[in-house]
C-alpha cells in the first residue's frame, strides 16, 4: 500500500516537473518575438536630423501671424517678443530653430 502512494506521488511529481520544464522552454520561445517587434516599433519612432529640416522648412512663417509665431515658437521651446515686428521676429525664431546665438526680448 505504502510502495504504490510513494509511486504515484513520485509520478505525480515527475509528471509536474515534465509541465513545468515544458511551460518554461515554450514561454522563452514566444517572448522572444514580441521584445523584437517592440523595438521595431521604437525603431520607427526615432525622428532624424534630415527629418527635423524637412519639418523646418515645410513651415511658411510669412503666412502666419505674430500670435501664431509665437505659440508655434512656444512649442519648440523658444520665447519670442511679441512687441518686435513680425519680420524680427521670424529671424529670432530661424535663427533660435538653427542654433545660432540669437537674442530674444530685446
Amino acid at each position: 500500500m505504502i510502495e504504490d502512494n510513494v509511486l504515484a506521488a513520485t509520478d505525480t511529481l515527475i509528471l509536474i516537473g515534465v509541465l513545468v520544464i515544458s511551460a518554461l522552454f515554450i514561454g522563452a520561445f514566444t517572448i522572444k518575438p514580441k521584445v523584437e517587434k517592440s523595438l521595431e516599433n521604437v525603431t520607427d519612432k526615432t525622428v532624424t536630423m534630415k527629418d527635423k529640416i524637412k519639418e523646418q522648412s515645410t513651415v511658411d512663417f510669412g503666412k502666419m501671424t505674430k500670435a501664431k509665431l509665437d505659440e508655434y515658437g512656444e512649442s519648440k521651446g523658444i520665447k519670442l517678443d511679441r512687441r518686435k515686428t513680425k519680420a524680427n521676429m521670424i529671424a529670432d525664431l530661424e535663427a533660435a530653430m538653427k542654433g545660432n546665438n540669437h537674442k530674444l526680448g530685446k
